[in-house]
């Protein structure tokens, strides 16, 4: 399907909300439009008549059809301007769309005056004009909107359904459908959709997504496991204690610093000055005809006014100049948060950087073996048993090997969070921590968790240590950020790589490592309250 142009999207967004008002918008446009063009033809009676006689013989049966072709695009297109003009009534703060609605209303009862009192030309036509076009910019104006945000929430990236076990049988559940306390299946490579309690099982579980930590942790029975975390490993068995939409994740997710720049309301505020400007000289125009006993004119200065300074352009103007901004950053690989961002990047004054994949390359990792050197032979058993991992560390030992060829592992066991052990060739081989590999040997936590130890036959070997790979030009940037902000980088991971770091910058002392997602955003926060205005970069 993707291949012929139509590549499937499945998301738990779609689910439970749809796409009804994408859908309604475009029938809103397709019937207006449908109705404009036609209302528009039978008018040409009275556009190109030549001494009324077209007009004489066609016009009133043109107009009643123009009528009837006129009143879906008042009663259904055009709704949306009236709901919010009433509730800009309601709420005593006048919008863009009060003045489109009224524009609408006079047009129409003029029309419907002119046809049924004086038997003269209506306006249709331009009723019918006024709603397309308006649709048609508020289109535009939500797909340009929709260039300024994420493409995509949290739930994008959660499974659709989830097995649960009920009773004696186990059905898929849609995930918006989970209760709290049911159990549900998780296995190897599924994302956890809730935040739940590991009921059965031995749980690995990859937070990359939710901390940005590229390790992953191995999880006790009775403990938290949060929703957007990876199992790594065997089938396990989880309690949910929250729904999807009350976890952990979401409350993070969710969390903004405010809700309008100081941009945005200085544009809703002129907007409503301009709103109130485009009523007063409408009035004070129709006023001054109607003292001059001039009725025609009065009509046609009540609604031209209202059509042609219609507002409309004001809101377009800033969302089409953002969502240009947008797309020559995004063609940069800059995604910023939200079209706000824009008009504060001009005041910021300290940067902070997220570690894992923002400033480092996901899918490189610089691999080094120190100990004892290992014959072909050995590299052969190590391959062979690590490519039956799931684990970080062991797939970057097994690329790193370049065995081409493995063995068949007679039998393997992995102990998650520690290593991997196993008979190849029936020789006894382990990879892993330090601890795991050398028994009663201490750990180091800083280092066990970037190095794999091996171990042959009860001979110890050498480590293979992984190190993050840095985006070429780092320590460039650094420098350069440094020269004009303060600069902070913020890592889900352990400190092992605090020494690279403080040396890229130059021995700063903001560098934090072991940081949650909520950690992070603590520290924004704090940042902001002492007056600073931050710039925050992560992957998404």
């Amino acid at each position: 399907m993707t291949a012929v142009g139509y590549e499937p999207y499945l998301s738990l967004s779609a689910t439970q909300s749809g796409r009804k008002d994408a859908y309604s918008r475009i029938t809103q446009i397709s019937i207006a439009g449908f109705c404009f063009a036609n209302i528009m033809m039978l008018s040409l009676p009275e556009y190109f008549s030549v001494t009324n006689y077209l007009q004489e013989k066609t016009g009133t049966a043109f107009r009643y059809i123009a009528l009837l072709l006129s009143l879906p695009v008042f009663f259904y297109c055009s709704r949306e301007f009236f709901n919010n003009a009433l509730g800009s009534v309601k709420t005593r703060h006048l919008n863009i769309d009060s003045s489109i609605a009224l524009a609408i209303l006079l047009t129409f009862t003029r029309s419907l005056y002119n046809l049924f009192v004086l038997d003269g030309n209506t306006y249709f036509d331009s009723m019918s004009g006024i709603v397309f076009f308006m649709l048609v910019g508020r289109w535009a104006q939500d797909r340009t909107q929709q260039s300024l945000i994420f493409d995509r929430d949290y739930k994008s990236f959660f499974p659709i359904a989830v097995n649960v076990k009920r009773n004696s049988s186990i059905e898929p559940v849609m995930i918006h459908e989970l209760k709290e306390k049911d159990i549900i299946e998780i296995f190897d490579q599924e994302i956890i959709p809730a935040d739940a309690i590991l009921a059965k099982g031995k749980a690995l579980i990859d937070y990359s997504f939710v901390t940005g930590e590229s390790l992953p942790k191995q999880i006790d029975p009775g403990s938290i496991i949060y929703a957007g975390g990876k199992q790594l490993g065997e089938r396990i068995e989880l309690m949910v204690l929250k729904k999807s939409d009350q976890g952990y994740l979401t409350n993070l997710w969710n969390k903004d610093g405010k809700s309008d720049s100081a941009a945005s309301l200085h544009l809703h505020r002129i907007s409503n000055y301009f709103t109130l400007v485009v009523f007063a000289l409408t009035f004070i125009s129709a006023a001054f005809w109607l003292t001059q006993g001039s009725y025609t004119t009065m009509w046609n200065a009540l609604t031209t006014t209202l059509i042609v300074a219609c507002p409309c352009a004001l809101l377009l103007a800033s969302t089409f100049t953002n969502g240009n901004v947008m797309r020559v950053l995004s063609r940069s690989g800059l995604f910023l948060k939200n079209s706000d961002v824009i008009t504060d990047l001009a005041d910021i004054t300290h940067v902070v950087l997220d570690k894992t994949g923002t400033i480092t390359l996901n899918k490189n990792s610089r691999v080094t073996y120190k100990g004892k050197i290992l014959t072909e032979e050995e590299k052969k058993l190590i391959a062979s048993l690590a490519r039956h991992s799931t684990h970080p560390l062991s797939k970057a030992v097994y690329d790193h090997l370049h065995i081409k060829s493995t063995y068949s592992a007679d039998s393997f066991t992995n102990v998650p969070g520690k290593g991997i052990e196993g008979w190849i060739n029936d020789r006894h081989v382990k990879i892993g921590s330090k601890a795991f590999v050398q028994a009663g040997a201490p750990d180091d936590e800083a280092f066990s968790t970037s190095a794999a130890f091996t171990w042959i036959d009860g001979v110890a070997g050498g480590v293979f240590e992984l190190e993050n790979m840095y985006r070429p030009g780092l320590a460039g940037l650094l420098k350069e950020l440094n020269k004009r902000f303060s600069v902070s980088i913020l890592s889900g991971d352990n400190n092992a790589e605090r020494a690279r770091l403080q040396a890229m910058t130059g021995g700063s002392r903001q560098i934090y490592f072991n940081q949650s997602p909520e950690d992070k955003y603590n520290y924004v926060t704090a940042l902001q309250a002492n007056g600073e205005k931050v710039l925050m970069a992560a992957t998404v």
